[in-house]
């Protein structure tokens, strides 16, 4: 591609950053793509009210250290949060660094490189996500059953979110665990302790369970044998973790391009994560949920009260930033710099 020097900055600009995003497309979710794109908005924003550059004038020479500096400062004083902050600068650089090949763009991706970022806190458990129910539903119906493979990682995946378990729960489970022929069918798990629990199963479940088992057991399982074993080393070993995650990995793809609300990485103890906190929100009190967890102590349990208060605060914020961006700036003018973008 080549692209028109001189002249016209911004159309260059442009240019450079349409095919950036253009290369990012099926390597990116939407939702990473339009973060990119977001970022240099609010860039493009800054230099327009600062600056005054126009969106002709808008060019690669406006993206200096001292620039940079004044964003986040600029940012700062509208209540985005440090994190954000750090997370738009990098977004910016991502897009100068695609381009350093070109001498001139390659200084300034060092210099807007070397911003210095804010210092956050280290993350607790308070600022980890949850998987919502129709990111779990995304996921659940890219493991489609109608392969073996399929069908084993379907029945997983459900019963672990299901159920609530750890992982290593799951994958130390044996056929003599499973009690599907009760009234109300059930599975004992070995947790943490070496202590036992005993966790109800959904019908749903049963049903998956019951196709899986005769499939990958046959009509007569052995009852010692592990429910979901190692695929290189027989029944008699249980699977790995790493494998399992891996498999996620594959089904967390494919769902993202229907439900762009896929995170860009799961692992499996969020669906663990994710069951008690849908527990709590459906309506089941922290005690429940706690022997259910195989918790301790209820003040283990208490850090899901404070997801979905969480998610509750995150719901108002996007409200609140959504209503705000509706607002159009009074400086702004028809071909903002942002257009570009």
């Amino acid at each position: 591609m080549r692209y028109p020097k001189k002249n016209n900055p911004g159309k260059e600009l442009a240019q450079r950053f349409a095919d950036f995003i253009s290369n990012k497309y099926g390597d990116r979710s939407p939702h990473t793509i339009e973060g990119y794109k977001y970022a240099m908005r609010l860039f493009a924003d800054f230099i327009e009210e600062k600056k005054r550059a126009t969106a002709n004038t808008f060019g690669i020479e406006f993206f200096t250290e001292e620039n940079g500096i004044e964003f986040k400062k600029w940012l700062n004083e509208r209540g985005v949060g440090k994190n954000t902050i750090n997370e738009r600068l990098s977004q910016i650089t991502a897009f100068l660094k695609s381009q350093k090949k070109d001498a001139v763009y390659a200084r300034y991706y060092y210099e807007f490189r070397d911003i210095p970022r804010y210092k956050v806190p280290k993350k607790t458990c308070d600022d980890q996500r949850v998987l919502t129910k129709k990111v779990v539903k995304a996921i659940l119906d890219a493991a489609k059953p109608t392969t073996v493979t399929g069908l084993r990682y379907s029945t997983e995946i459900h019963m672990l979110y299901e159920t609530a378990t750890r992982i290593s729960e799951i994958t130390s489970a044996k056929i003599k665990d499973l009690h599907l022929t009760e009234t109300h069918p059930y599975v004992k798990v070995m947790g943490k302790g070496a202590k036992t629990r005993v966790i109800p199963l959904v019908k749903s479940v049963v049903s998956k369970l019951k196709r899986y088992i005769a499939s990958e057991h046959g009509d007569a399982p052995n009852p010692e044998d592990y429910l979901f074993p190692s695929r290189s080393k027989g029944k008699g070993e249980k699977s790995s973790t790493r494998g399992f995650n891996k498999q996620i990995e594959v089904y967390r793809r494919i769902a993202q391009k229907t439900c762009p609300e896929v995170p860009d990485h799961i692992h499996a103890h969020e669906f663990r994560r994710a069951r008690a906190t849908h527990w709590l929100e459906d309506g089941l009190n922290i005690f429940q949920v706690s022997k259910l967890l195989g918790h301790k102590s209820v003040q283990t349990t208490m850090i899901y009260l404070r997801f979905t208060e969480k998610m509750k605060e995150d719901a108002l914020s996007k409200v609140e930033n959504n209503a705000i961006k509706d607002i159009p700036a009074k400086w702004k003018k028809p071909n903002a710099c942002r257009d570009l973008f």
